[in-house]
């Protein structure tokens, strides 16, 4: 996602920031096959002061068959794993 829009992880950890991921859900809809294409799409759900929800998609490449869908909540930790605000300029760029 994030390189995606033009950035990275890494970047992100450069300012001193982490995303700690809190939960995860998948909802299995089909079976994928072994050497399947598969496209995922993901996307920024909410965003609050601490952290975030990944919203996901995974499909059939070709026939745009739903397979799976799925959420990831995280945290936003300083170096210490203290939970900090999201910086407003990434909170800005990543829904932007």
């Amino acid at each position: 996602y994030m390189r995606e829009r033009g950035s990275s992880y890494a970047e992100f950890e450069k300012g001193g920031q982490y995303m700690a991921v809190t939960e995860v859900h998948a909802r299995y809809v089909r079976a994928a096959r072994y050497d399947q294409k598969i496209r995922i799409r993901c996307w920024v759900e909410q965003i609050r002061s601490r952290g975030l929800t990944f919203q996901y998609e995974l499909a059939d490449y070709d026939t745009g068959d739903l397979l799976v869908t799925g959420t990831s909540k995280h945290i936003c930790l300083d170096k210490e794993g203290h939970v900090i605000k999201f910086p407003a300029e990434w909170q800005a760029w990543l829904v932007g």
